[in-house]
């Protein structure tokens, strides 16, 4: 495949991947603030 490929791909993953981090970081937030214990 194209050599310039990976330059576009994991600049794409990891900016993908800090999205999910901030998502994980936040429910977690809310899961040990117990908001989300009713749900369990």
């Amino acid at each position: 495949r194209d050599a310039r490929s990976p330059k576009l791909f994991y600049p794409a993953i990891g900016f993908t991947l800090e999205k999910l981090v901030v998502r994980y970081e936040i429910a977690y937030r809310l899961t040990k603030n117990g908001k989300f214990q009713d749900q369990q």
